[in-house]
């Protein structure tokens, strides 16, 4: 693939622009039984009634093409047909319930002609970059949508993330939601959802052509590489790009994606990828083997099968998009004390699934700048010890699995909370004065007013004398 270097090594590291789209979602086999699976719980959730909702953890906008336009990776678009954008939505907003970005994620689309009724979909990332700041692995070419999420800001302005095309040619596509897709169809829910987690980092940079196999963009591997091998346990990377050598490993039908995420995924064993022979462009290295097909995991083989409509991507995909560096925590939930405590605001969440550590966030004002208040801790409690007395702050947290924040949460939403004051040290005057009863507090650290009541026994019922007052006497 030719390459652009798009900005030069600083924080924002170094982007490389795509020069022709690379993965592609073939038609699949009819007369096959139903196979459905539904949407994730998360998702459900979101779909329920505002009050019970639960708020998606990243974004996608659609940029539907017009007409005439052509996208980046050179297909003409014919016009995206109004009734189709609904399921393109549905199909976002489920990997929006299950991935989380700070950063809006930016898709081009565009329904063209693709010269054969044989293919759905291709898609790519529309840029990579690599050595950023809060890059996993230096050297590493990583998709814009997830370095975005990892730096925490948008790295390629206005451009596009991820670039997918649709086979206006294919004639047989199911537009619903339900699941329900006749065995005369082709779920497009699916495919869009497949199409997606290939712009969001199912994808590599293996090559085939001529018995020789190459890897690399501008000689880096991109994050799903580093985790690819053969059935002896060799990184494929460590092969020569431009070999027979590994030409025979991309063909030989035994290569394997050996993440800790998707291997958990899979039941603990590695997970084995689509490499028939011979090398198929846009279909081999880059989904998983057919004998996921009929599993919880067989939305990310190379076809999709008429009457199949699978609406969860898997443990196993989830996995490997995990393993590449995205964050799929959910965030925890935080209270905090409200005055309580004199010595400290006591801020508290739930454990998360997934998550060994917690960050605690403390802002001002609602939804101000967060400063954190500890490193990654392993505990479900935290005590503000440098909270202001009476002062009431606003405190959030995040989850990750390791103590260096790996694969963080988004922050929590904001739960406000604040530290007691000290109770004033009073003195009264034992009868110097024939008029009154001189009372007297002591200053107390974040008060500016005081109040003074009277009891006629020890402990009994109290009687305000004042007004808050800012005198101490």
């Amino acid at each position: 693939m030719a390459l652009t270097n798009m900005s030069t090594l600083g924080p924002e590291g170094v982007g490389m622009a795509i020069a022709s789209p690379t993965l592609r979602v073939m038609v699949g086999k009819a007369g096959l039984p139903s196979f459905r699976i539904p949407p994730p719980a998360s998702f459900v959730q979101q779909q329920k009634s505002v009050d019970q909702q639960q708020a998606a953890s990243a974004t996608f906008t659609i940029q539907y093409q017009n007409a005439g336009q052509t996208n980046y990776f050179g297909d003409v678009c014919v016009g995206f047909p109004t009734e189709v954008q609904g399921a393109f939505t549905y199909a976002a907003n489920i990997l929006a319930s299950l991935i989380n970005s700070p950063v809006p994620i930016k898709i081009n689309a565009c329904w063209a002609n693709m010269g054969t009724s044989g293919i759905l979909g291709h898609s790519g990332a529309r840029t990579f970059y690599r050595d950023f700041t809060g890059a996993l692995q230096s050297g590493t070419l990583y998709p814009v949508a997830l370095a975005n999420m990892l730096y925490g800001s948008d790295l390629n302005s206005t451009t596009e993330e991820i670039v997918i095309a649709y086979n206006a040619q294919f004639t047989s596509w199911y537009f619903g939601t339900d699941g329900v897709c006749p065995g005369t169809k082709i779920d497009f829910v699916q495919v869009v959802t497949h199409e997606i987690i290939h712009g969001l980092g199912f994808a590599g940079s293996m090559s085939v052509s001529g018995g020789i196999g190459s890897w690399g963009l501008s000689g880096y591997p991109t994050i799903y590489d580093r985790f690819t091998e053969n059935a002896s346990g060799q990184k494929l990377i460590t092969f020569s790009s431009g070999s027979a050598a590994l030409y025979n490993e991309l063909v030989g039908g035994n290569v394997y994606f050996n993440g800790p995420h998707a291997n958990a995924g899979n039941g603990g064993s590695r997970v084995k990828l689509y490499a028939p022979n011979p090398w198929a462009v846009g279909s081999s290295y880059a989904h998983l083997d057919e004998s996921f097909n009929g599993t919880a995991n067989a939305m990310m083989t190379y076809s999709i099968n008429y009457g199949e409509a699978i609406h969860n991507p898997g443990p196993v995909t989830m996995g490997i998009l995990a393993d590449d560096g995205w964050s799929t925590l959910s965030s925890p939930t935080v209270t905090a004390s409200d005055g309580t405590y004199t010595d400290k605001a006591l801020v508290s969440w739930d454990s998360v699934s997934g998550a060994s550590y917690y960050r605690v966030y403390r802002a001002s004002t609602a939804g101000g700048a967060k400063s954190a208040l500890n490193g990654w801790i392993a505990a479900t409690s935290y005590d503000d010890t440098t909270a202001t007395p009476g002062v009431i702050y606003y405190y959030s947290a995040r989850a990750a699995e390791d103590s260096s924040g790996s694969r963080a949460s988004l922050y929590s939403p904001e739960n406000s909370g604040w530290r007691a004051l000290s109770a004033p040290t009073v003195t009264a005057s034992d009868g110097p004065y024939t008029d009154r009863v001189l009372v007297t507090a002591s200053t107390v650290t974040g008060a500016s007013y005081f109040g003074f009541y009277r009891a006629t026994t020890a402990g009994g019922a109290k009687t305000a004398l004042s007004g808050w007052t800012t005198a101490t006497s």
